[in-house]
């Protein structure tokens, strides 16, 4: 028995399994995969197809027509806000749309505009399903190894939903040398290469380097982790290292 993939029906999870050597005839009447078995625990004595299932009742055969294998939920609300600065009121307005897969949180933007959501909307569906990172399960791609700014690394979630974080890979390259690559590609030398810039860092003692740090990587080469956001603006990452 192999689990296949996990659908939601009267919003709740329930998995649909492939087994060998057990096929139904749902299936092969209708030009699908016959050995797909939805594990159904709920009462299933009036299913039609219930001679085939008599090793475990809660077992049913299952096919992929007519049925949402994700089921997305999309909840949009625009507020306004008050803020008391210098003694006057500002008000503003605002706005925050959440997507959930399956029932689960798997991303959510920030605007105040309800035609700009909508529109977001309907390319976000496509782009997370595509996505090489795994938005509807993240914890499957826990540890990941990617290349970050061509530096090895590893994605873990962020803290929150849609966002990731990075964790240097110094397996192959030293702490420090990944750090001060890092910081030059995030810092204007466009005129020079690494190799200059290098060149004028104190190469005896790290610590006057660490000084030259942009202050946001200095906190980062604390904690030995970049906290990234949005997984989504991933133009700096390479998901496929081996």
């Amino acid at each position: 028995m192999r689990k296949v993939f996990d659908i939601l029906i009267n919003d709740k999870p329930y998995t649909v399994y492939s087994i060998e050597g057990k096929e139904h005839s749902l299936g092969i009447n209708n030009g699908c995969p016959a050995n797909w078995w939805l594990h159904y625990e709920e009462d299933t004595s009036s299913i039609k197809f219930l001679n085939e299932m008599d090793e475990n009742p809660n077992l049913i055969p299952y096919i992929d027509r007519g049925v949402h294998r994700i089921c997305w939920e999309i909840n949009y609300k625009q507020t306004n806000r008050i803020k008391y600065k210098w003694d006057e009121a500002d008000i503003r307005d605002s706005g925050v749309c959440n997507l959930k897969a399956n029932g689960r949180d798997v991303y959510k933007f920030h605007t105040s505009d309800l035609m700009y959501a909508m529109a977001r909307v309907q390319t976000l569906v496509g782009e997370i399903i595509s996505h090489p990172y795994n938005l509807l399960e993240p914890e499957k791609d826990d540890g990941r190894k990617i290349f970050f700014c061509g530096l090895p690394a590893f994605v873990h979630r962020g803290y929150e939903v849609g966002e990731i974080k990075i964790e240097p890979d110094y397996s192959s390259i030293s702490k420090e040398l990944w750090w001060k690559r890092y910081d030059f590609f995030n810092s204007n030398h466009e005129e020079k290469s690494f190799e200059e810039f290098e060149d004028e860092l104190d190469q005896e003692e790290y610590e006057a380097d660490y000084e030259l740090f942009q202050e946001n990587t200095k906190e980062y080469y604390d904690n030995d982790m970049i906290n990234w956001g949005d997984a989504l603006n991933d133009g700096k990452i390479w998901w496929f290292r081996k």
